[in-house]
């Protein structure tokens, strides 16, 4: 695991609790949430595993949530929902993916003028998957046919899509077999009309996975990914020239412990200064138990990379002690280059588990300016399940919008009931606030 800088303050949700916020600092300014919203108006699909929900905002205020949902047979369609400058929803849910087959690991972007386009997995037989996409006007409305981004013998999966101011737009994918996966970015113009085509990585011994990818109004971009348990990140020029390549972390060996960084997200601003977050774990020997960390780095324009900053760190105490952190997505306020991380957290011990979303803000040089907890689930092992779980939230998602405003969406099952009454769970649920 890389050094650690400046450990930041931490908290563990135990019990149910309104969004709260830790002030850390004099000049720590509140993060101006104005409350959550469901966006889904049917149940969610379980297992909770099968669920994505992403969103992303536009220069000009607009924002779009996209999220899996149960299809026929056990397949999942891909949904979409709007929302206005005003954060308001415009009009009803609209359908991205619905076909005889299953769509999943939705991505998402926007345009300056809140143009959308989204891509996705399709599993095209029991061997194979795709990767398709689609654009939509800034009302949801489909613009022209679905597309094939990658769709050989191979197997294509996990997009990412960064869209630039214009409405260009970039598409990275994984492809290769089991053994041996590389990354490929396809740059498009705004008509989907494929330009050129960049590998990121080539098909090796090892297995290149989890592709995130960013891109600025100047049409610089960034993307993160993992190899094995390392995790990278590639600079490009507005041309697609690499202008630096960086390791993150990588896994190493401290005392007979395997330190695991994975699960990279990135972001990048107008001037070029990108960030990226991740998480890094390893057993605790004493009670066999995870130690779970939320870390992230910001490299300059020049390449200058800075010091792994510990967001939040967490290990058992007791015997009956689990916690872990899982998904964090960072987004960058592209005008100054401050930030918002957002991450999932899960907690349990002998009177039970709790579950929450986690968000901090930082400014462009790393220095935290507010945190907050989403409590989604608190609850007690259910004794008729035999112990299992009556809540549990799916990976967070963040976005910034060109006018200050962040938008959080997460996937939540609640069961405060009858387990076998899907109307008490399966919601998607989305936060929305102001602070930069």
């Amino acid at each position: 695991m890389a050094s650690h800088g400046r450990k930041n303050r931490t908290s563990r949700v135990s019990r149910a609790r309104r969004l709260t916020l830790d002030l850390l600092e004099s000049r720590v300014v509140p993060a101006l949430f104005t409350g959550s919203s469901q966006v889904n108006s049917e149940p969610l699909p379980l297992p909770i595993s099968s669920v994505t929900s992403v969103n992303a905002s536009s220069a000009n205020g607009q924002s779009v949530v996209v999220w899996t949902q149960a299809g026929v047979g056990g397949k999942r369609d891909i949904l979409m929902k709007v929302y206005n400058t005003n954060r308001v929803g415009t009009g009803p849910t609209k359908i991205v993916a619905q076909t005889a087959n299953d769509e999943f690991e939705p991505s998402v972007s926007m345009d300056d003028f809140g143009r959308i386009i989204v891509a996705w997995t399709t599993q095209v037989s029991a061997t194979n998957t795709n990767v398709l996409a689609a654009r939509f006007s800034n009302l949801g409305v489909k613009v022209g046919p679905t597309f094939t981004v990658a769709g050989s013998s191979q197997k294509e999966s996990q997009p990412s899509v960064a869209a630039a101011g214009s409405g260009s737009f970039l598409i990275a994918f994984t492809y290769g077999d089991d053994d041996k996966m590389g990354i490929k970015i396809g740059h498009y113009s705004s008509k989907a009309v494929l330009q050129t085509t960049t590998i990121v990585i080539a098909p090796t011994t090892s297995r290149a996975l989890r592709p995130d990818l960013d891109r600025n109004a100047r049409g610089q971009f960034v993307v993160g990914y993992q190899v094995l348990y390392n995790v990278y990140l590639k600079r490009y020029s507005s041309t697609g020239t690499v202008v630096g390549v960086h390791t993150i972390d990588t896994q190493v060996t401290l005392q007979h412990q395997f330190f695991r960084p994975e699960m990279p997200s990135v972001a990048i601003d107008n001037a070029g200064n990108s960030v990226v977050a991740w998480v890094s774990g390893r057993i605790d020997p004493q009670f066999n138990a995870p130690i779970s960390t939320v870390l992230f780095r910001t490299i300059s324009q020049a390449g200058v990379v800075g010091r792994s900053q510990v967001v939040e760190y967490a290990r058992p105490e007791t015997i009956f002690e689990r916690n872990t952190f899982h998904g964090p997505d960072v987004a960058m306020n592209r005008k100054d280059g401050d930030f918002a991380l957002a991450y999932g957290y899960h907690h349990e011990d002998e009177f039970g588990k709790s579950e929450s979303v986690n968000i901090r803000e930082f400014n462009s040089r790393g220095v935290v300016l507010s945190q907050a907890s989403y409590n989604v689930g608190s609850y007690d092992f259910d004794p008729a399940g035999g112990g299992n779980p009556r809540s549990t939230v799916q990976l967070p998602s963040v976005s910034i919008s060109g006018t200050g405003y962040i938008t959080i969406t997460s996937a939540v099952y609640d069961q405060p009931g009858d387990p076998s009454d899907e109307t008490d769970y399966g919601k998607l649920i989305r936060h929305s606030g102001r602070n930069f």
